[in-house]
């Protein structure tokens, strides 16, 4: 991903989300040590108990639990597949369907918590959307935090496990985005604010069909509809009127369906080598593929 994002302005986006965040091992407040002058980099967070972080010259800082991370995350090439696919604007539908739902909890200056943000493809498509809105971006990969700093001049790229419990503030989050990544009911309800928006983006059945088929990516899971709603019925209610479907119909080169296979779990099982063997096998100058998302809007009660 080529960002415009100076260089200074990933140290701004943390300390304006500062204030949001919490120390990971005892939930003290996090203050900034030896930062330097406000133009500079961000050096090192620390809390009163006296644990310490020191950011990345990139940018982004990691606050794990003493516990670590329960996995190491997308590779830089999984990464350059994935945005690769998301630059062409095979997910523009599902984009604008998360902007729209997204834009009215935040209104302006409001907190948006993107939680596995990736490369922060939908975080800086929804902070161009919604003025002043200040953006923390959550990843268990270093790799996607990197790109995560420079996505956007108002969103702080943080390091976190969403199984392990996010370094953020009890009620400090406007709105809530899921896309495509782990859910932590309890945890994303402890971060927003009472009446704050939940927006959770995960595939349909017949997600990238007949694309899945044609190379044999891993089948949808058939109860995910049913365990979403257990997980979240608990913190959240559901808003039928503003959930919804997004369908689309793409039509991929060789190598867009390579990418696109590769973005989600097949690609850690199946592997780049083998999933271009089998799209070398088909010998096809493009394929079809639906994209079948769908798109839940809940309120924190």
């Amino acid at each position: 991903m080529t960002s415009s994002v100076p260089d200074f302005a990933p140290a701004i986006a943390l300390r304006r989300a500062l204030p949001l965040l919490q120390c990971p091992v005892c939930g003290f407040e996090l203050t900034e040590y030896d930062g330097g002058v406000p133009s500079r980099r961000v050096r090192t967070l620390g809390c009163s108990g006296g644990h310490r972080f020191d950011t990345a010259k990139q940018g982004y800082v990691t606050l794990l639990g003493s516990a670590g991370r329960t996995s190491g995350g997308d590779d830089a090439a999984q990464l350059d597949k994935r945005e690769a696919v998301l630059s062409a604007g095979h997910f523009d539908p599902l984009v604008s369907r998360i902007v729209d739902a997204v834009r009215p909890a935040l209104g302006v200056g409001g907190v948006l918590l993107d939680c596995g943000a990736g490369t922060g493809f939908y975080l800086r498509r929804i902070l161009d959307s919604c003025e002043g809105a200040i953006g923390i971006g959550t990843e268990i990969s270093s790799a996607a935090a990197r790109r995560l700093a420079k996505a956007h001049p108002r969103a702080a790229a943080i390091v976190a496990d969403t199984w392990r419990g996010l370094p953020v503030a009890d009620g400090s989050v406007d709105a809530l985005t899921v896309v495509f990544a782990p859910r932590n009911a309890a945890e994303f309800a402890r971060c927003l604010r009472p009446g704050g928006l939940l927006v959770v983006a995960w595939p349909g059945q017949d997600h990238l069909s007949p694309l899945r088929a044609d190379l044999g990516m891993l089948d949808i899971e058939k109860d995910k509809e049913t365990r979403l709603g257990a997980e979240l019925k608990e913190y959240f209610d559901l808003d039928e009127g503003a959930s919804s479907t997004v369908t689309s119909e793409l039509r991929l080169s060789p190598n867009e369906a390579v990418g696109i296979a590769l973005m989600g779990p097949s690609g850690a099982r199946i592997g780049d080598e083998e999933m271009r063997r089998r799209v070398t096998e088909l010998g096809r100058d493009a394929y079809a593929a639906t994209l079948t998302v769908n798109v839940s809007v809940l309120r924190k009660r």
